[in-house]
């Protein structure tokens, strides 16, 4: 796993715009900004070619998975399990926190039974994300876990998450 430096940016951004929807990714602009002034981390794989793309931010107690994605073509191959761990044991010490949608479809099932396999846990904390762009947001996520974590803590970890990750939010979204 490495840390991209901004000549990668580009093509890391491919990746993750090719897996999500646009209401649930940043537009380019704005993930750029973070990357560059606001303290998000961006990793791939060791590989020439980025198939593969973790972004995270790093608070004191634990760690942020904003997304997550393989290119379709290299899906099952194990990168996507490669680089979860790889994130876990850079970050030892620090639980590592994600958010997924309800697991109210297959697909979803086993997005959920991945992580589970990775070492998270489903919580049952959930909420509607906010905008991630000037259109309104109906996606509710839940969020995983390593470590054991209690929902008093979980629940200040999310609002930090919304504070730094989201900026500026209706408070609807909590």
């Amino acid at each position: 796993m490495k840390r991209i430096s901004t000549e990668d940016f580009d093509k890391a951004y491919s990746v993750l715009a090719d897996a999500f929807i646009p209401e649930e990714i940043k537009s380019y602009p704005r993930l750029l900004n973070e990357f560059m002034t606001k303290g998000l981390q961006i990793f791939t794989e060791n590989d020439k070619d980025i198939v593969g793309v973790i972004t995270c931010w790093e608070f004191e107690n634990f760690i942020f998975v904003e997304n997550f994605a393989v290119v379709p073509q290299k899906r099952g191959c194990g990168i996507g399990t490669q680089l979860i761990n790889e994130i876990i044991s850079h970050f030892s010490g620090k639980s590592i926190i994600l958010e997924v949608e309800e697991p109210d479809s297959d697909t979803r099932k086993r997005r959920v039974e991945f992580y589970e396999k990775c070492g998270f846990t489903l919580s049952n904390l959930g909420y509607m994300q906010p905008p991630l762009r000037d259109t309104p947001s109906s996606v509710t996520l839940r969020i995983m876990h390593t470590n054991t974590i209690s929902k008093a803590l979980l629940t200040a970890y999310k609002e930090e998450i919304f504070a730094t990750v989201y900026g500026d939010y209706d408070a609807k979204y909590l």
